[in-house]
């Protein structure tokens, strides 16, 4: 019977097996992490500024002068509304007869009736403002539109008055046409509210009731009766306002001598003085201003915000603000020992003692601050070198913080609010243990703890 001879088997791997097997495991594990992990928002923090406002509907406080018609007639108007004027200048006119507002009201107005001089003039002007005018400050742009809208109205009415001046001459001999200039010099303001004589020193709380305004339009008056206002004059650019303060805001501004304020109508912001009166038993403030009164001397109430505060460092959103618990625990407790170079304590255990290292959150001048989980509250801490003890529990305080998650976890940092908004706070960069530029934070505290994993 012949001999059959085994020979050994060589057992060949299979390399691609192999890695395809490691490749799933690679796979489902990071497919686990991800689904272990929390997914939260995050926000990175960046330095930046924020101010609080409050809106007020300030009181105008004008020097005024409101001009009357001394006798009955057509009234034709010569200058723009909201136009300065000069002492000399010609406002208006009243025709008893009816003559001369005809002519005057037919006459169109057009360039051709402007001199070669005014239209050269007018081509400078364009000129000019294309060249050096800044067409993203729109405000700006209106400026100029209305000033040459004014210089235009003002430049016609001469041209007319010129055109009809032999007529015009007949008919102030005959005492039906009477032409009227201003006072004094100021800004022309057609229109009316029976508030031109009030001032600090006559307000009432009724004042600040709009429905009580007697507002009149005079733009579109075409006849008058003696006495009837035909214009008013602001005299001076310096001009005030009036708001009913509470006491809060009364002692933030108390210090302050000057505020920034921003207008509703046009977004353009202005500084003005500030002074406190009290009166009837409530605080106003009074914000005098020598700039501005022009855009708005037609309204006797003015829509403005106050920027009250304002704040520059690290900026957060209040979502991601949380408070959390620490036991404080002097600084004289801790210190260097055992394998560490890190603060630590000495624990009583048992008969003897241990070096603990726990991890310090935050500071003050004489306490650090340790999480309550690291330590139990009725553990006996044992002053180097002296025989003085401290309960761990003795002091506990919370601390205000965000969550930090560079490390991929959740980590508690304290911060140190300098000031805050409705939506963000400015929080120092020089809080011990705190936050640095560039930190990522969860951006809602509520959706995660301390220690949770962070995707």
């Amino acid at each position: 019977m012949a001999k059959v001879t085994r020979f050994h088997r060589n057992i060949q791997m299979n390399i691609g097996l192999i890695v395809g097997i490691i490749i799933v495991i690679y796979v489902l594990f990071h497919m686990f992490s991800y689904i272990t992990k929390k997914h939260v928002a995050i926000y990175q923090v960046n330095s930046g500024t924020i101010s609080s406002s409050r809106h007020y509907e300030a009181l105008a406080l004008r020097e005024e002068i409101l001009v009357r018609a001394d006798a009955d007639g057509q009234i034709y108007h010569f200058k723009s509304n909201e136009s300065q004027v000069g002492s000399n200048s010609v406002i208006y006119s009243l025709d008893q007869s009816g003559d001369i507002q005809d002519l005057l009201n037919r006459t169109p107005m057009d360039a051709a009736s402007l001199s070669e001089t005014e239209q050269k003039q007018l081509v400078h002007s364009l000129s000019d403002y294309v060249k050096t005018g800044d067409n993203n400050r729109f405000f700006k742009i209106y400026d100029y539109k209305n000033q040459l809208e004014s210089s235009l109205f003002d430049s016609f009415h001469l041209a007319i008055l010129d055109k009809y001046k032999d007529q015009i001459e007949a008919a102030q001999k005959k005492q039906s046409f009477h032409t009227y200039r201003a006072p004094s010099p100021g800004l022309l303001v057609y229109s009316t509210d029976g508030a031109e004589d009030l001032r600090l020193d006559n307000f009432t709380r009724d004042s600040f009731d709009s429905s009580r305004l007697d507002s009149k339009d005079l733009k579109t008056v075409s006849s008058v009766k003696s006495g009837d206002p035909v214009y008013k004059l602001v005299t001076s650019e310096q001009w005030k306002m009036l708001v009913e303060i509470d006491a809060e805001t009364a002692s933030i501004l108390s210090d302050s001598p000057n505020v920034e304020l921003v207008f509703d109508k046009d977004k353009r912001s202005s500084w003005a003085k500030t002074s406190i009166i009290e009166r009837y038993g409530r605080k106003y403030l009074t914000l005098s201003l020598d700039d501005s009164m022009e855009r708005y001397a037609d309204l006797r109430f003015i829509g403005i915000n106050l920027k009250l505060d304002r704040a520059s460092g690290l900026k957060i959103p209040l979502s991601a603000i949380a408070k959390q618990s620490f036991y404080k625990i002097p600084k004289t407790y801790f210190f260097k020992g055992g394998n560490s170079n890190e603060l630590g304590l000495l624990r009583k255990k048992g008969n003897g003692h241990e070096f603990v290292v726990p991890t310090i959150y935050a500071e003050d001048e004489n306490d650090y601050f340790i999480k309550q989980d690291q330590l139990q509250g009725n553990d006996v801490l044992i002053e180097q070198n002296s025989d003085k003890t401290w309960q761990v529990n003795s002091v506990s305080e919370d601390l205000t913080g965000v969550y930090n998650v560079n490390k991929g976890f959740a980590e508690f940092k304290p911060i140190d609010i300098q000031f805050q908004n409705k939506e963000f706070a400015i929080v120092s960069s020089t809080t011990s243990y705190g936050l640095v530029l560039y930190d990522r934070i969860a951006l809602n505290s509520s959706q995660i703890k301390e220690g949770d994993m962070v995707q």
